[in-house]
């Protein structure tokens, strides 16, 4: 058997981790054009709820408002799909890459010499060769939802708002700015604790196992007790270490929703206030075709006089 620590890089002839997740080139592009159905849709919604609103302010016919809700209605169903088309595209390409370096992992774990096991127990390897390896799949299927979906359709209603309007897309585009850096300085403080609850559980098990396995010898030196103690101390840690890890998931999450709640009062804030200059209806802005004037508003005077010559009249 040979010797290899976990610790050192494997050689450049051996396959990387990406290497191992990497999917194929078809799957790749149905997933790609999943992600795209995904963020085009949604964004397309909005712009029927502008031509629902401003037509029938126009007084348009309940024929002409009822295809429109349909296509919206049809929209809003094929978004549905396509996300739950990209959330299935995902897992099994995930689940695919993962159960490759589950095989890796375990030919790995499988050549390594007897001081390797002596240190680590199997409990604890079997941790590591699945637990952390079921983590990286929930990670990557993450990743494609919340992280590449997400921040896509982000990037296409900034482009639609800055369309709109200009001022609002700027302080949209900023503010996104500004609580993306917040949410990576907080992945600082995730990291380690996510880190440190991986490590206590791979110990939980590690712990286990060793007990199990020696249950005849323990019960026959009369170590029960002690057993149990150490059982009840690595318990401990591991709920110590996913208690803090909750808390501050719980506490990223909360802060993620106050800024989603806070970007959405400050838009529709500013919304209101263009609004009232009149630079925006209630659907669409207000841009007058090239060509148009707006007649002049009499002044107060010419308003006085023209209502004395009626009168007089």
């Amino acid at each position: 058997m040979r010797s290899v620590d976990p610790e050192v890089p494997s050689s450049s002839t051996e396959p990387s981790v990406l290497r191992l997740l990497r999917p194929g080139p078809g799957a790749t592009a149905a997933l790609a054009a999943a992600i795209a159905a995904a963020t085009a849709l949604p964004l397309a919604m909005p712009q029927l709820t502008r031509r629902f609103v401003d037509d029938a302010a126009g007084g348009a016919g309940l024929r002409h408002l009822t295809l429109v809700a349909l296509g919206y209605l049809a929209l809003a169903v094929a978004g549905q799909a396509a996300r739950m088309a990209t959330a299935w595209l995902a897992g099994r390409l995930a689940w695919d890459g993962t159960n490759r370096l589950r095989e890796r992992l375990a030919g790995h774990a499988l050549g390594l010499d007897l001081s390797f096991h002596g240190r680590h127990t199997p409990g604890e390897l079997i941790e590591r060769v699945d637990g952390d390896v079921a983590a990286v799949a929930d990670f990557v299927v993450a990743f494609l939802l919340d992280v590449v979906a997400s921040v896509l359709l982000l990037s296409g209603v900034v482009v639609v708002v800055l369309a709109v309007d200009w001022r609002i897309g700027a302080v949209l585009l900023a503010y996104c700015l500004l609580v993306g850096y917040g949410m990576a300085r907080a992945q600082r403080l995730a990291v380690p604790s996510a880190a440190r609850s991986r490590a206590a559980g791979a110990t939980l098990f590690g712990t286990l196992e060793e007990r199990l396995a020696g249950a005849e010898d323990l019960r026959a030196i009369g170590a029960g007790e002690h057993t149990v103690r150490r059982f009840h101390q690595v318990s401990a840690a591991l709920f110590r270490a996913e208690h803090r890890d909750a808390r501050i998931g719980t506490m990223l999450l909360a802060g993620t929703s106050v800024a989603f709640a806070a970007g959405t009062a400050i838009m529709l804030s500013l919304a209101a206030w263009i609004m009232e200059t009149g630079a925006l209806t209630a659907g669409r802005p207000l841009r007058p075709s090239p060509g148009t004037h707006r007649p002049p508003r009499p002044s107060p005077g010419t308003a006085t006089r023209c209502a004395c010559s009626k009168r007089a009249g």
